[in-house]
């Protein structure tokens, strides 16, 4: 219970033992000698720590209902957040396959058995999943099995399904099924989209592809960092992360990341980009585009008609720049960046 009112209402709780002949402090409070507490504790808040109001109910309710839907709810909105949102999402397609699977052969889900999960990985290897994805569906579905209230399926090793799994690698590498590579951007294929796409111009949305581009290829961004899905100015990229070292002609650009992949707890982080003096400036692409978007707040890249640039809309203008520029955008992704980018 105090596990949930610690996550709950955000305060921490410390034990440390004492002995009773040590233990003066307390004794003088049970005793309400506020005196003599203050002399043995002169640093003490002279006045009282305010209990939240909820808090202080949830303390002196008489009967706690753990089955009640608050508390449920609650307790799941506290145990997702073990999870980043695109593990959530990812793990939610796992899970639904699995539960259609097992209403195919009217097979209670939960517990899962290793006979369950070995036929169910072999369903999905014969329905052409890889190897990779099967893995990860798997992983899906033992968190379930976790957040329903049951022990971790995989705590003790399953030799079958260990097999199964081997299995599927082998005969997938035998038959040639591959990922596809997913090859890095290199200062080459920079050069043929800025050609494409006619940087040179007026285009507010051009001058946005860009500069988001260049901004991703040289500060090493995943492009997760750069978009965004629906705009939260707690974690997502904004005009106001943008810093510039002189006002008249900016040598270097300073860029806050508040939130990332590798920074689920939100300790933020501060990038550079300086000028190169080249075809490929991240510095002259972001004051171009800055000229054009102004100095509204909000998120940094917006196209003219004030729509946000997601995820989605980028790698969609990546891969069409790509094809017009005669190279394969299959081969390429959100995750392609610099050749040099060692994550």
């Amino acid at each position: 219970m105090l596990s949930l009112f610690k996550a709950e209402f955000g305060f921490t709780i410390v034990a440390e033992h004492l002995p009773g002949r040590l233990n003066i402090a307390a004794d003088a409070l049970s005793r309400d000698k506020l005196s003599h507490f203050f002399q043995i504790c002169p640093k003490a808040p002279q006045t009282p720590v305010v209990i939240p109001q909820e808090l202080f109910q949830a303390l002196i309710a008489t009967q706690l209902d753990w089955t009640s839907v608050s508390w449920k709810r609650m307790f799941h909105s506290i145990l997702v957040k073990g999870l980043a949102k695109s593990t959530q999402n990812t793990y939610k397609a796992g899970q639904a396959r699995y539960i259609k699977f097992c209403a195919m052969f009217s097979w209670s889900p939960f517990p899962i058995s290793e006979s369950c999960a070995s036929s169910f990985v072999a369903f999905l290897a014969g329905e052409g999943l890889k190897h990779g994805t099967i893995k990860v569906y798997l992983s899906g579905v033992r968190y379930s099995q976790i957040a329903a209230g049951y022990k971790d399926p995989f705590a003790t090793p399953w030799h079958c399904l260990e097999y199964v799994l081997k299995g599927i690698k082998r005969d997938q590498a035998e038959k040639g099924i591959k990922s596809k590579p997913r090859l890095p951007m290199t200062p080459t294929i920079l050069r043929k989209l800025k050609q494409v796409w006619n940087v040179s111009s007026e285009d507010h949305d051009t001058k946005m592809i860009w500069a988001a581009c260049c901004l991703g290829f040289f500060g090493f961004l995943r492009c997760g960092e750069m978009t965004v899905p629906s705009y939260d100015p707690s974690c997502h990229l904004s005009y106001r992360d943008l810093a510039v070292d002189h006002q008249d002609k900016p040598n270097t650009i300073k860029i806050r990341i508040k939130a990332s992949k590798t920074d689920p707890f939100r300790k933020g982080v501060d990038i550079f980009l300086g000028r190169t003096g080249t075809d490929l400036c991240p510095v002259t692409a972001l004051l171009n585009y800055l000229c054009a978007r102004g100095s509204s707040q909000g998120p940094l890249f917006v196209f003219a008609d004030g729509k946000l640039l997601s995820r989605s809309q980028f790698v969609d203008r990546l891969r069409k720049g790509l094809q017009e520029a005669g190279i394969d955008p299959t081969t390429y992704c959100s995750h392609s960046r610099s050749s040099n980018d060692g994550s």
